[in-house]
């Protein structure tokens, strides 16, 4: 229920779609109970969602039916009946790629099954009309109440990756420069990971809304940003979790260069955290400590002697690795910088 931007949305539709799927079906004369089943499971994050499992859940539904019929009419209400009702429309739907459908298909010839005495080509075909029944107004249902618009659900997940992110950026990259292991940030990481694929799946769900509401063209610059960001923020989690997996070890660095490499540290995630948000100093400025330290160790590594037991030692991947989360706030940097030239209203010519 977590990807509904209201809470109750998904409620109240389902009642909506229940309600209006019982009353067609009373007024018709048709048991609404398999109508009202299919509504239910139709009800979808979106209304693409809703559209093309529906597409999927109509011949399932057929499949489920005819085995409920034909096992009903050759072995009655007998054991036997519910378990090859149950196996074959599992069997088939599985064979045919219909696993949308599944589920409703064979609660629904389990149900049918105990409510049908006679008149078995009757029966079916009653069951594909009230199928068709919950599958249309629950669609539309899903089309025209309380559309879902998730953008400022994805802002405000983007904005709190950005925290997140910052936060454990630093928290690994303090333990590293104190010489002590940055594992124990492991939850906080796969947690942070969690996150990144709920607001890709909001994303997901908001681009396929377009397919069926009118969103403004700003609307769909923001969104289209906000998930360029939400790719950048996942490639500096990715060079983060590097870090985490340094084995701590001696570093050759004296406490002014720790502290100088701390104080870039802190700098960028600052600028990780709030793109936005004016620094004291430019941000390829504050990163020279980063740099120089970066180069001065690869020229010492290279000036080594002897036999070396790995290729790069500890200093120079953890810069590395400093240095690639640099690059990419960088990109930050011009995805929040061109957003806000879009967002800007345009000059006044005055020449006119």
């Amino acid at each position: 229920m977590h990807i509904f931007r209201l809470p109750g949305s998904r409620i109240i539709k389902t009642g909506t779609a229940v309600f209006i799927t019982a009353l067609v079906c009373q007024t018709l004369g048709w048991p609404p109970v398999f109508a009202v089943i299919t509504a239910i499971v139709t009800i979808e994050p979106t209304a693409a969602a809703s559209i093309q499992k529906g597409l999927v859940r109509f011949p399932a539904s057929i499949i489920g039916a005819g085995y409920a019929m034909l096992f009903t009419y050759l072995f009655g209400h007998s054991p036997l009946t519910f378990t090859l009702a149950a196996m074959l429309t599992i069997f088939t739907c599985s064979k045919l790629k219909l696993d949308d459908g599944l589920l409703v298909a064979t609660l629904s010839a389990i149900a049918m099954i105990e409510v049908t005495e006679a008149h078995f080509a009757q029966a079916f075909f009653t069951r594909l009309g009230t199928t068709s029944i919950g599958l249309i107004v629950s669609t539309l249902v899903n089309l025209f109440i309380m559309p879902p618009d998730y953008s400022q659900e994805i802002a405000k997940r983007v904005g709190t990756l950005h925290e997140k992110t910052a936060r454990l950026f630093t928290d690994s990259a303090g333990a590293l420069l104190k010489e002590k292991s940055a594992a124990g940030f492991k939850l906080a990481y796969q947690s942070d990971q969690h996150l990144f694929t709920k607001t890709e799946t909001l994303c997901r769900f908001q681009r396929e809304e377009w397919r069926y509401h009118r969103f403004t063209v700003e609307d769909r610059r923001k969104v289209h940003f906000y998930i360029k960001k939400l790719e950048t923020l996942r490639q500096i989690h990715f060079h983060i979790g590097n870090l985490m997996i340094l084995e701590p070890e001696p570093l050759f660095w004296n406490s002014g260069q720790k502290d100088r490499i701390w104080q870039s540290i802190l700098s960028l995630a600052a600028f990780i955290d709030n793109p936005n948000k004016e620094l004291k100093q430019p941000l390829h400025q504050s990163m020279q400590p980063i740099m120089e330290e970066f180069w001065y160790a690869k020229a010492e590594a290279g000036s080594e002697s002897g036999e070396m037991n790995r290729l790069f030692s500890i200093e120079i991947s953890f810069l590395y690795e400093v240095l690639a989360i640099f690059e990419l706030a960088e990109e930050l940097q011009s995805h929040s910088t061109f957003l806000q030239k879009q967002s800007s209203p345009p000059l006044y010519d005055y020449r006119k």
